[in-house]
């Protein structure tokens, strides 16, 4: 018999729980309540354009539903990180996805309390009608980092946008970041030869059949490692900045940093590794990857 208590707990260290099951339905429900607030928040934002004095008869109905709904995503999105890794970008979607709900809470409790009145009330369930399309925005931004990202945005930034958004995180042209000058090797990668022995060395430990696979992850076949881990891909043929594989080998903060709880890799290698994305990211038929013998 399955008791509540294995219901609401984290992962076990047999395997998931049922709470880690239901949370994997959240992409599924989240965008009810991004649709349904964004919708009430406009059609009161119409009505404050036609100035009229009341709330829009559909408002009550659809703040009701983005509450409930924002109930049940921001429940299944709490319980969908339990098993995972919590950076900076997890917690900020959390608790955006919280206050969000609070919000809505009170947008609903406001629109539903007079709804025919006219007045401060009306002002005041507006204000949070608009704070929450705000926050699901913020909270969806975060939302789409933790899927496809840190460099979601400028992996589709056009060139005229590069200053803005730059399209890959290097120093500049033939450099390394914080490594002025360092020239960038010539000729094509040699995947078995160059990119293999990185690999193997760094991150087949976490990421084989042999390891406790993070992140749903394996790097042991071209097929496993372009499927991507629980996140998505984690590598763009032709787009380093797009692809986590590269991206999170520059991260700053040691958290984030791949390889987990190692030194950071040598620059020469993280060039390595983007070069050869930038290439194509060509991995040769037949080609299986194996993680270092435990010493």
């Amino acid at each position: 018999m399955i008791s509540v208590t294995v219901f609401l707990a984290g992962p076990a260290s047999e395997g998931p729980t049922l709470w880690t099951f239901f949370g994997r339905f959240h992409p599924a429900t989240v965008h009810f309540p991004i649709a349904l607030v964004t919708l009430a928040g406009g059609l009161e934002l119409w009505q404050v354009i036609r100035r009229k004095p009341g709330f829009a008869p559909a408002t009550p109905v659809l703040s009701s539903l983005g509450l409930a709904s924002s109930l049940l995503a921001t429940l299944m999105g709490w319980a969908n990180g339990s098993d995972r890794k919590h950076d900076d970008v997890m917690e900020a979607h959390r608790w955006a996805g919280v206050v969000t709900t609070g919000v809505a809470l009170a947008a609903t409790i406001l629109v539903t309390a007079a709804p025919n009145r006219s007045g401060w009330i009306v002002h005041a369930g507006r204000a949070s009608l608009f704070v929450g399309m705000l926050l699901v925005g913020v909270t969806g931004h975060w939302g789409g980092q933790l899927v496809h990202g840190k460099q979601y945005y400028s992996s589709g930034a056009p060139p005229w946008l590069s200053g803005f958004f730059p399209a890959e995180p290097l120093g500049g042209p033939g450099e390394l970041p914080g490594e002025p000058g360092s020239p960038r090797a010539s000729g094509k990668v040699d995947f078995e030869k160059e990119v293999a022995p990185i690999l193997e060395a760094n991150c087949l430990r976490c990421h084989s059949p042999l390891a406790k696979v993070e992140g749903k992850l394996r790097l042991d076949t071209r097929v496993m490692a372009m499927k991507g881990s629980e996140n998505g891909k984690v590598l763009l043929e032709g787009n380093p900045a797009g692809s986590t594989l590269y991206s999170l080998l520059l991260e700053t903060d040691a958290k984030d940093r791949m390889p987990a709880k190692a030194k950071p890799l040598p620059r020469a290698e993280i060039e390595t590794i983007r070069r050869w994305i930038q290439e194509g990211a060509s991995w040769p038929a037949g080609i299986v990857l194996k993680p270092p013998a435990r010493k």
